[in-house]
């Protein structure tokens, strides 16, 4: 256990070695060892410890000298007098138990709840991010479920998106946002590509104009703050002829716990974030590509060995998601597997120490929606000559160079040589 505790705090940057491989686990601790372990918990549990000053001038050119300024403006260490604060002078074990006391108090306040909840939205992708009063709208499903995401922001009382991310232009992520759009009013909208043919895109990008907002293609390395969460842009590297291997793909750290979302990421682009050399290890790890057989591969698992694992899938979908060649990659992981299509909707919560995890299923909670949010009635399907309502459940397991999108009336469709789909009834 000591072992593991060791490791853990070192993959943390919390602690160092002394060289040549050696850890010293018996050597004694100086002021300046004390002072810098707990700037650095600080940092690792979201305080910003950067800005701060301190008056000592023993310490110039000190390695201690950058991690002093926190701790001494919160009274958790002092100086020994005369702006000295002698850094390699040994603690005694009393010394120790009061400086790590006096640290818990300003450590260990109340933070902000991080809630996430992967919406089931059937074959098709989104979730909702909470931290305090600040939210955030990861995908929005299929055109067909714009009225489950207004009704979900609604029924919380989210008026306002912090950021809106779609992870790439496939008519399941971005289809619903415009009921997102409807609800609520949105600072910052990221996507892959701010140009997608397909009437779903294009529908997203007139609501996203219509709050006189545009679309940021985001690059990796980009950092943005919900609350007390920290966004971090890891993906696409490139950009190529694969929409999916486009998708967005993102890190969300708050305090000792973390988030990874993989849009539809298959092989090609988790390479390239591997090759790219980033922090991949997760708490929770969204299944890019709703656990499609070329997504979660094993270099890319082994990274991320995430605790838990969340795959958003539509029961009996024609694709044959999630493959069980990935859910026997992620249980060769220890991933506690979570599926949409079981578990309904699924909600992490993260106090920044620890996570707990609920299910439910919206017909519990969710009040009666607007429906209109799309400029067309009808969904016609050019290969079967069918046409359907656009939220007839039919309409998301068409291919989408299938689909056309239309206003006209129905006996003017029929006129076209189109019959009527046997289930919406249109």
């Amino acid at each position: 256990t000591t072992d593991h505790n060791v490791l853990a705090c070192n993959a943390l940057g919390i602690i160092n070695g002394v060289g040549n491989h050696k850890f010293d686990p018996y050597g004694l601790l100086e002021r300046a060892q004390i002072a810098a372990i707990i700037n650095r918990v600080a940092r690792v549990l979201g305080t910003d410890t950067s800005g701060y000053t301190h008056p000592f001038t023993d310490v110039a050119g000190h390695w201690c000298s950058a991690e002093l300024g926190w701790p001494v403006a919160n009274g958790i260490i002092n100086g020994i007098g005369n702006n000295k604060f002698d850094p390699n002078s040994y603690l005694t074990t009393e010394q120790a138990i009061c400086i790590t006391y006096r640290a818990l108090l300003p450590l260990w306040k109340a933070r902000e709840q991080l809630e996430v909840t992967f919406i089931d939205v059937g074959q098709a992708d989104a979730a909702l991010v909470s931290c305090g009063s600040h939210h955030m709208l990861i995908d929005g499903g299929n055109v067909n479920d714009s009225s489950r995401i207004y009704s979900v922001l609604t029924s919380r009382g989210i008026t306002k998106l912090d950021l809106m991310i779609a992870t790439h232009g496939h008519e399941d992520h971005v289809g619903g946002l415009a009921g997102a759009l409807n609800a609520a009013s949105v600072d910052t909208v990221l996507c892959s590509t701010d140009s997608y043919e397909s009437v779903p895109f294009q529908n997203f990008k007139k609501y996203v104009a219509a709050q006189g907002k545009t679309i940021t293609i985001p690059s990796p390395g980009d950092v943005y703050y919900l609350g007390e969460a920290k966004i971090t842009i890891l993906g696409p590297v490139t950009h190529g002829s694969d929409e999916n291997n486009n998708s967005i793909v993102l890190r969300i750290d708050h305090g000792l716990t973390s988030f990874l979302f993989t849009g539809d990421a298959e092989r090609e682009e988790e390479q390239a974030i591997l090759a790219s050399g980033v922090d991949l290890s997760a708490t929770v790890l969204k299944v890019g590509h709703h656990g499609s057989a070329d997504s979660t591969t094993y270099p890319f698992l082994r990274e991320v060995m995430p605790t838990y694992a969340v795959i958003s899938v539509g029961a009996g979908n024609p694709y044959g998601h999630p493959d069980e060649n990935t859910l026997s990659r992620l249980r060769d992981a220890e991933a506690n597997i979570f599926e949409t299509r079981w578990n309904g909707n699924i909600t992490v919560t993260s106090n920044a120490r620890r996570i707990e995890i609920y299910t439910a299923h919206w017909e519990d909670e969710e009040e009666p929606a607007p429906t209109g949010f799309n400029d067309y009635t009808f969904v016609l399907n050019k290969n079967s000559g069918v046409f359907h309502y656009a939220d007839c459940s039919s309409v998301s397991k068409m291919s989408e160079k299938n689909k056309i999108y239309s206003n006209l009336g129905r006996d003017e469709i029929i006129a076209q040589g189109f019959t009527p789909c046997k289930i919406c009834k249109p």
